[in-house]
């Protein structure tokens, strides 16, 4: 017994087993796009794999700007099985507060959406800290960038094996409230494992959890829900843009167990016409924050 050494398990290493009991589960819904549990992690390996082989070292940040897409939660995980931490950027900010952010974060790759790709432009005239292949298009082409698809052909779908440590950062959330320069909240590996952990307890999320992702996953209300849903191998399935009717077409064809959304979210969808048209038996728990939700809303 004296020389028994306790296994440190990270976040990362659920992802991995998972894929290995339950290869054939859907683990990402997007649209009719559905990717299962072992594709899901082979996917994943093979973008921490490219980000090391295009030089991404542990404690690097990797930064993300897109919409919700079905490639954002292996873009994630990538990252942080690469030992490098997530920066994921908000769509709504103006090209000038991003030029902020990515000087202060000095990130050594980019995952971009096409939309969202003139947003650098100033950035890259500033500083020459990421060459342009590590610029990743996740969709369309642009001339001299990296498009996903190659950037995942670059490398093996066998598992990086990166020692992590539970004071590793694994994301760094970008927040200033209303006013003010953005600030970065680091998360560590440890206090994101534990808040899988705790949420997946408090909120009931199981094996069988079916996750339904309405806010973007650069907030840090997403990771409320989808980070517990992934832990316990549950499927998590992600709305593009919030949509009341596609919201309700979801819940009934997908069988929707959890979800959190903010206030207005909740009215506009308990306001839509149709609403008792639909089936949202299979409801467990819906997790409100952001601001106070109405007792009158509650009661409806």
């Amino acid at each position: 017994m004296g020389g028994f050494q306790r296994k440190k398990i990270f976040y990362t290493d659920f992802i991995s087993l998972n894929a290995k009991w339950y290869p054939n589960k859907p683990a990402i819904v997007f649209g009719e796009d559905r990717l299962m549990w072992g594709e899901f992690n082979r996917r994943i390996n093979r973008v921490a794999n490219s980000l090391i082989k295009a030089g991404i070292k542990k404690g690097d940040n990797v930064a993300i700007l897109s919409d919700n897409c079905r490639e954002y939660p292996e873009i994630m995980l990538g990252i942080v099985k690469a030992g490098a931490a997530i920066i994921p950027l908000s769509t709504m900010l103006q090209p000038d507060v991003i030029t902020l952010e990515l000087e202060d974060m000095k990130p050594k790759a980019i995952f971009v959406g096409s939309s969202y790709l003139h947003c650098f432009e100033a950035y890259k005239e500033r500083s020459n800290e990421i060459p342009l292949k590590n610029y990743i298009l996740i969709d369309g082409k642009a001339e001299g960038h990296g498009r996903y698809e190659e950037f995942l052909n670059m490398a093996s779908d066998e598992e990086p094996h990166i020692g992590l440590s539970y004071d590793d950062t694994y994301n760094i959330m970008l927040s200033s409230g209303t006013t003010g320069t953005p600030k970065g909240v680091v998360h560590t590996h440890y206090s994101r494992l534990f808040t899988a952990l705790t949420l997946g307890l408090e909120f009931r999320i199981h094996n069988e959890s079916v996750t339904i992702i309405t806010t973007p996953f650069y907030t840090s209300g997403t990771p409320l829900v989808s980070l517990p849903t992934l832990l316990v191998c549950g499927t998590v399935v992600i709305m593009p843009k919030f949509d009341t009717k596609n919201f309700l077409e979801l819940v009934q064809r997908e069988k929707g167990t959890h979800t959190f959304m903010v206030p207005t979210q909740f009215i506009r969808i308990m306001a839509h016409p149709e609403f008792s048209n639909y089936d949202t038996s299979s409801m467990e728990v819906m997790l409100c924050a952001a601001a106070p939700l109405m007792r009158s809303t509650k009661l409806e």
